[in-house]
């Protein structure tokens, strides 16, 4: 080391001063650069209220980015001490006088005067009495800590009630934005997976696997018949018929119930300005198609779509409110036209959701809440009404099939009709029909031979009458009730019995012609006959015919009352046809029954 230059041990007390100040001036303006930031995230989280899509985003980068500022607030204002610095805190420390600091300037001139080594000896043997963290020591900044904790606490605290005041209601109607997103999302997955069930249980055929099973039994059935043989066929007619009439019912029962009425009974179309529209989706169902409905509901589907797309809001919100009430009229036709509850359903939901879509446009374009939040709700929304619209379009489908299959059965029992007419004649043989592929070529070919045989063919299938009465006719002295249950069985041809119960007198009644034909009668033939009671009354609310008399009755008395009984029986026979989902082939031979009935004679 030269002479006239500062000893080295010098110059490291002097750089590790020197770094210790260094450090202890950072920790000062890191504690006002922490204060200035948690102050700037706390000013900045507030602008959730007016932004709430911004809340969340706030929220969790508030202490990072108060970190990240007070940091770069620090490094860019922090102090840079000298080395001159470090000799005045080396002299302040060690007592020596601006030895330290002589020194360091002798150091920095080029020309040093020639007493410059004796200074620098000096300074080199005082440096042992100088120790750098005891010069400059660091400890807790005492009060400058203050500014930085009352921001933090600030920081702290605007974190925390920020999301729970809501000034101007814009974080409320952001989070309920949100909360009917969800909900149209879910709605949306729903809707997807009832579809891809609808799609899994549609039949490759026009009829379902059931129907087609029956059918196909039935021809097989037919075919297998032979002349003469009426007990055997008329056996496997009536477990066909029974097969029938159950499957009939269970599907009209479970899919097509709305499809029973015909277009001018209780539901009165004609009243509703959409009367046409409607009727046509009805008849279209009726006859096992659903393209109308499927139409309608597709134009829907594709006018949701643009208006979801509509830049405008005010305009996006009228085209969803008018998409709205369309899905209202078809939520109606599917409730009270076809009777379909899953149908109506989805449509319900389907409406449900372009409502959402449009009261989220609507607080668009009022500026309400988040504007991110509320397009993400309408977008929600639209896709949830285009999943239902969707899943709705098969559920028409499923209707329109059930209908087809009621439409088989009923050709079926007709068919089966028939060919039980021509049994009792001793006429029915399934080589008469061996190339019949189908329920209209079996039928053609027996109307055919009734015709041939001079029988009127008809179109009821079968004719079931279910009636329960008490009765008591003429009875003098002790006590008399009549109790007469009627089941009346008829393959075309008119056959039935009655048969009736009476304590104290007699009650039995026989049906001898029926349609204008007698029958004769085989007491010991073995039947289908079964002692059944109806499940609801014909007129609600009293046993039909219930006459009870004890002692000599007085004739014009009841005969006046069977006679007002009777007429509300043939006035309610309508309605408790439809009311009971009596199959069409049913129909005529029970209204043929009950109007066949007359009052007794005045002298009998």
């Amino acid at each position: 080391m030269s002479p006239t230059s500062p000893p080295r041990d010098l110059e490291r007390m002097l750089s590790a001063i020197r770094g210790r100040l260094a450090w202890a001036a950072f920790g000062r303006t890191l504690l006002w650069a922490v204060a200035a930031g948690c102050a700037a995230g706390a000013l900045l989280v507030p602008l959730a209220w007016w932004r709430p899509d911004w809340l969340s985003t706030l929220i969790l980068g508030a202490v990072p980015l108060a970190a990240v500022l007070a940091l770069g607030l620090a490094i860019a204002f922090r102090e840079k001490p000298t080395r001159e610095d470090a000799a005045n805190r080396a002299d302040r420390f060690a007592g020596t006088k601006d030895l330290f600091l002589t020194a360091t300037e002798l150091g920095r001139d080029e020309n040093a005067p020639a007493f410059a080594p004796l200074v620098y000896a000096n300074a080199a043997a005082n440096v042992p009495r100088v120790d750098p963290a005891a010069a400059v020591p660091f400890g807790l900044p005492g009060r400058r800590l203050v500014p930085a904790g009352v921001a933090l606490a600030v920081l702290v605290g605007t974190l925390f009630l920020v999301p729970r005041v809501d000034p101007f209601g814009a974080v409320a109607a952001a989070e309920e934005a949100a909360n009917e997103a969800e909900k149209s999302a879910q709605t949306a997955a729903e809707a997807k997976r009832r579809t891809e069930e609808l799609k899994r249980s549609q039949p490759e055929s026009d009829l379902s696997p059931q129907v087609t099973a029956a059918v196909d039994k039935l021809a097989t059935d037919l075919k297998q018949t032979k002349r003469g043989e009426v007990q055997a066929n008329r056996k496997k007619l009536a477990e066909r018929r029974d097969q029938l009439n159950k499957l009939w019912r269970k599907i009209s029962a479970e899919q097509a119930r709305g499809l029973l009425s015909e277009e001018d009974d209780r539901r009165s179309l004609g009243m509703n300005p959409d009367a046409d529209e409607r009727k046509q989706w009805l008849r279209d169902l009726k006859e096992g198609n659903a393209e109308s409905v499927r139409e309608a509901l597709n134009k829907m589907a594709a006018e949701a779509a643009e208006a979801a797309n509509e830049s405008d809001p005010t305009a996006r919100a009228e085209k969803m409110a008018a998409l709205r009430e369309q899905a209202r009229k078809l939520e109606n036709f599917a409730r009270n036209d076809a009777g379909d509850e899953r149908l109506a359903e989805a449509m319900r939901q389907a409406g449900e959701q372009l409502r959402k879509a449009a009261e989220q446009a609507k607080a668009e374009a009022n500026g309400e809440g988040s504007p991110e939040a509320t397009r993400k709700a309408m977008q929600e929304a639209s896709e949830a009404a285009k999943a239902v619209l969707e899943q709705a379009g098969l559920e028409a489908e499923k209707l329109a099939q059930a209908a087809r299959d009621m439409a088989e059965l009923e050709k079926a029992m007709q068919t089966a009709q028939q060919a039980g007419r021509l049994n009792e004649m001793g006429e029915l043989d399934g080589q008469e029909a061996t190339d019949a592929a189908s329920m209209a070529e079996f039928l053609e070919v027996y109307e055919e031979m009734l015709a041939e045989s001079g029988q009127q063919a008809v179109e009821a299938t079968e004719g079931t009458v279910r009636g329960s009465g008490e009765g008591e006719g003429e009875g003098e002295g002790g006590e008399g009730e009549g109790e007469g249950d009627g089941d009346g069985e008829g393959d075309g041809d008119g056959e039935g019995d009655g048969v009736g119960e009476s304590s104290g007198g007699t009650g039995r009644g026989e049906r001898e012609e029926v349609d204008g034909r007698a029958m004769d009668e085989t007491p010991d033939a073995k039947t289908g006959f079964r002692t059944e009671v109806s499940k609801s009354h014909l007129v609600a609310g009293k046993t039909l015919m219930s006459l009870k008399s004890k002692g000599e009755s007085d004739r014009g008395e009841r005969t006046t009352e069977y006679e007002d009984n009777l007429a509300r029986v043939k006035e309610g026979v309508d309605e408790a046809i439809y009311a009971e989902d009596v199959p069409p082939g049913y129909r005529d031979g029970i209204q043929r029954y009950f109007d066949a009935l007359e009052p007794p004679g005045g002298d009998e």
